[in-house]
């Protein structure tokens, strides 16, 4: 669910909800290890709260806040016990459950237009981002730096951060199509 609101001529508001359901069974087809039998299911609601404001026809502002969550997958969910690593890509074993993804970002810029280059019209973007994933999931390497045996772990917050910027007229059209 998503809506809209222009608060002024120049300033809009919008808001979002979005349910995530996951509903992942995994299960040992040929009864030699039935202790890998699981089912899981991961639900939740993801808001999203945005903020526009256009400075001139040519220049607009753009912030806001998201959530978003990834469940784990078959891999991660059937080999995630310190107790019993695997040896991936293709060994697994009975293991706990790992809780969802939530990354919780917020980004922010300024976004624009231009015309009567030797181009046409240009549009730019530049921008800041910051998200924080809560419960991420990573591989735990058991056997040392060279080993492929571990598991899969929640390990608390990891972060990522950082700008992003760019620009695009038909001459840049033109070259990708060509490449």
């Amino acid at each position: 669910a998503t809506d809209t609101l222009s608060l002024t001529e120049r300033l809009a508001v919008s808001a979002s909800l979005r349910y995530n359901h996951t509903h992942s069974v995994i299960q040992d087809l040929s009864g030699d290890d039935p202790d890998l039998n699981g089912d899981h299911s991961f639900h939740r609601v993801n808001p999203a709260l945005g903020l526009t404001y256009q400075w001139s026809p040519a220049v607009n502002f753009y912030g806001g806040y998201s959530e978003s969550t990834r469940s784990p997958t078959a891999v991660e969910l059937a080999c995630s016990s310190p107790d019993a690593p695997c040896k991936l890509p293709n060994e697994f074993v009975a293991d706990p459950p790992l809780k969802q993804v939530v990354a919780k970002n917020w980004e922010g810029g300024l976004r624009g237009s231009f015309s009567g280059g030797w181009f046409g019209r240009t549009t730019w973007k530049a921008g800041l981002f910051h998200t924080t994933n809560a419960d991420d999931i990573l591989f735990q390497s058991t056997g040392g730096a060279q080993s492929n045996e571990g598991f899969f772990a929640n390990v608390g917050d990891t972060r990522r951060q950082g700008m992003q910027a760019a620009i695009s007229d038909r001459f840049l059209h033109a070259l990708c199509a060509i490449g």
